[in-house]
Formats: C-alpha cells, structure tokens, sequence
C-alpha cells in the first residue's frame, strides 16, 4: 500500500453518527460511531501534562477532561507507530507551525497544512501515520452485501469461509469467543512489522475503556493456555470458520476547544491560562489488504486575556455485522494508538 490516504480530514467534520473524542473514557451504544486516537493525548502531554516545560498546578473551576487526561499514565514510544509519527511543541510562532507541516508532508509522503496557530502562546502539533498490508489477502465480497443489524442495509464486506480459513491461520489470532453470548475478538497480524488490527464484537454497547481493558487482557493471555486444535475454542482461525469483516473508509475531525473549558494554571505563573485551540482528525481505511491510517492533533494554550484435515474443524462464524470495536494496536503496548466504536454504518462501504 504505497499510495497514501486521500487526506479530506481538515475539511470533513464529525456528523451526527461520528464523534472523535480526547480521552477513551467515553460510553459507546448503537446509533454513533465514535473514535479515539492517541494524538491528542500526545499534544496535551507536551503542554500541560508530564511533557510540559512547566509544571501544572491546576485547572479552575475543575475539569474532568483536564483530570483524565492528566492522569493518563502510557508508554508513548510503545504505544505509538514505530517511525511513524511526530510531535513538535513550543511557542505558537508561524515557524513552528510550518516545521509540523514539513514534518506532516514527509510522513504521508505528499502535500497539506493541516496545522495553523494563533501566533502567540505555546502550541503543540501531532501527526500519526501507519498503513499496513495483512500477512495475506483476504477476498473481498463483489456484490455481495453484509446486512448490518439491526438496522438493515447492506455494506460491503471482505473476509474467507470454509476450507480456505485454515490457510489464515497463522495470521488470524482467536483473542475471545463466546458463542453462548454471541462475543468475539480477534486478533490480526501485519505481514511485517509489530502493527496489528483487533476486532471486537461484545453483546452490546460498553465503555470503550472497559472494551480496552478486556482485549488488553484477552490479548496478553493468549498463547499461554494449551492449544484446542480444531475445536470451538481454537486460537486461531481453522477451516469451516466463515470470517466476514465491513470494508471501511472513515474520516471524521472535532474541534474539541469547548471540552478544554476553565483557567490553566501553572506552578510558575501567576497568570491563568486558557486553551485557545483543541482539535483533531482521523482517517481509517481498512480493506482486503490490509488497513491506512492517520491522525493528527492541535493544541495551543495563551494566556488568559490574549486571542482566543485428520480432525473436522469445528466451524465458527466471525460476522461483524452490528456495532463493534476497532482497535490499531501495536503487539507488546499496553494502550492501542486508535480505538472506534462502529456504532453505526457511518464509516462503512455501502
């Protein structure tokens, strides 16, 4: 996948059905998409937060964003693409603005400006990309549709079934799979590289910090138990599993200054800050091959007052044809750099 994304991220905003969020602490139920992704935590951290050149105090009246995010406590080096982001953070001056486009521009491997600043106070300007190819091809659907539940329509869809399925297993990891609650997880391995996607599928609507927390466990113990060849709780696809996945082209950007409401004060400053700039985008693409992602983050803060075979396989079905999560999480992190609630066919192929 050398082509990079059509970036339209400046210029499409989060509808009715998508919202991007700052932090993962959000409740996720059918009828909205949401999306998080680590970018603008990686902002936040250089201004306010443990990357700050100045020590926060606190934030008046109290902010509940401000608290989680501040005590949000991640390994970004491991959380995020290996060499394939990048964060800049200093006075809000057109040189440092320019420098994170540069930047923005050499890691997509094109052109745009998706940054900008008000020229005063301190900014801090994020990028993330990462595209990879799946170990190997899956088929897409043709005509074929996947009708979405509950809601109907059909989208397209790319996955394999019967016989086939054996022959990825060695790229399809089980994480979860509870029939008797209609629960999946799975796990899928980039053909080179440490970036997997992981899909999710829970009986209903939950928390996407609760949601993490689960596949970060589930994901962790797996391989450790002796494995059930062949049988209903195999941790890697096998023949007879009929594995269907939507085909989606997501792109969603938030000004999200509203949520970063009350005086910023810092342990060297008697003069309260405000932030003045807080938004961020995000496009995903996954298909047959293999998945295209990016995202970037804005953050400025200013001073208050400034601007402002031998065996049958046991056969499993892996539909992911109502609300479940997505998740770009490289193999040994803790956090995944991305998270999505499919609450909706918002994002979906039709």
């Amino acid at each position: 996948m050398k082509a990079p994304f059509l970036w339209l991220a400046w210029v499409t905003v989060a509808t009715a059905e998508v919202e991007v969020v700052a932090h993962p602490a959000v409740e996720c139920a059918p009828g909205k998409t949401i999306v998080w992704t680590a970018a603008m935590q990686a902002a936040f951290d250089r201004l306010i937060g443990p990357k700050s050149s100045t020590p926060f105090d606190r934030v008046d009246p109290p902010n509940p964003l401000v608290a989680r995010m501040r005590d949000f406590r991640w390994k970004e080096e491991d959380v995020l693409p290996k060499d394939g982001w990048f964060a800049v953070a200093g006075p809000s001056t057109l040189e440092l603005t320019e420098q994170a486009n540069a930047k923005w521009r050499k890691l997509v491997g094109g052109e745009g400006k998706p940054f900008s600043s008000g020229g005063s106070g301190l900014a801090a300007f994020v990028g993330i990309r990462r595209d990879f190819l799946f170990a190997k091809e899956f088929a897409p659907s043709g005509a074929a549709k996947l009708t979405w539940q509950p809601t109907g329509g059909g989208v397209k869809f790319f996955g394999v079934k019967g016989d086939a399925s054996y022959e990825f297993g060695e790229q399809v990891r089980v994480l979860a799979f509870r029939p008797s609650e209609g629960t999946y997880a799975l796990q899928f391995l980039s053909k080179k590289g440490d970036d997997t996607m992981i899909l999710y599928l829970p009986k209903e609507g939950q928390p996407m910090m609760e949601a993490i927390r689960w596949v970060e466990t589930w994901k962790r113990g797996w391989g450790s138990a002796e494995e059930a060849k062949m049988e209903w709780n195999e941790k890697r696809l096998h023949e007879g599993d009929d594995l269907r996945i939507p085909e989606i082209q997501l792109d969603a950007a938030q000004d999200l200054g509203a949520k970063f409401s009350g005086n910023l004060f810092f342990k060297k400053s008697q003069t309260p800050w405000r932030v003045a700039q807080a938004t961020t985008s995000a496009s995903l693409g996954v298909d047959a091959k293999g998945v295209k992602f990016q995202s970037t983050a804005a953050m400025e803060i200013r001073p208050f007052g400034g601007v402002t075979d031998l065996q049958k396989a046991f056969p499993r079905r892996f539909w992911f044809d109502r609300p479940f999560f997505l998740f770009l999480w490289r193999e040994k992190a803790e956090w995944p750099c991305a998270a999505v609630w499919f609450g909706s066919v918002e994002g979906l192929m039709k």
